[in-house]
């Protein structure tokens, strides 16, 4: 399972509540909001989020899931069964939040504070059986930074913009077993009996 993944579902979370969402950089959120936006334009308030550099959680790492990997998938005959090596991360996206007066910030800040706390669960869905894994949401830092200044003034007038992180350290990482490069990777078919003759330890 890939990070896209998370990123997917993170964006699908906040489009259900915020349609105006797009998944952009900060240096890039005004301009790929005119692409997708049918005037041309971007609309306001907007959420705009990002990933960050995600790290490994190596004092979480289970051996035998990386080792062996877990069970994704065994076919009807039971002779061929697939697993997916695995490793826990913790993923962090920056969330920018863009809006024409200071009212408007507020109250979309108010929303977005209380809306995350209420309700941290997202779903990311193995794209090989559809299996549903959920993860939680939390803020990186109890703060909400105003960068006005930094971006205040644009060819569509004075925008204010606040920013914050959140995080999610529930996140797994998925491998094929075995060895590939980039270029290889794709679902592994493991027989029964293999796997029945290997001796997996932690």
């Amino acid at each position: 399972m890939s990070i896209e993944l998370y990123d997917n579902a993170v964006l699908n979370k906040f489009q259900e509540v915020y349609p105006n969402t797009v998944y952009a950089p900060t240096d890039r959120a005004l301009e790929y909001a005119s692409e997708v936006s049918e005037t041309k334009q971007p609309k306001f308030p907007l959420i705009s989020l990002y990933r960050q550099p995600f790290s490994i959680m190596i004092e979480n790492v289970h051996m035998k899931e990386y080792k062996q990997g877990r069970k994704s998938r065994q076919t009807e005959e039971k002779d061929v069964v697939e697993y997916l090596r695995t490793l826990p991360v913790e993923i962090p996206w920056q969330i920018d939040l863009w809006c024409e007066t200071d009212k408007q910030m507020s109250q979309l800040i108010q929303e977005l504070v209380f809306w995350l706390l209420d309700e941290p669960v997202a779903i990311v869905k193995e794209p090989n059986t559809g299996q549903e894994f959920h993860f939680n949401l939390f803020f990186s830092r109890g703060e909400i930074t105003d960068d006005t200044d930094v971006q205040a003034f644009t060819e569509l007038g004075r925008l204010h913009r606040a920013s914050t992180e959140i995080y999610t350290d529930e996140a797994r990482v998925f491998m094929p077993y075995g060895k590939f490069t980039i270029l290889e990777i794709d679902w592994t078919v493991v027989p029964v009996e293999e796997i029945k003759k290997e001796n997996w330890s932690e």
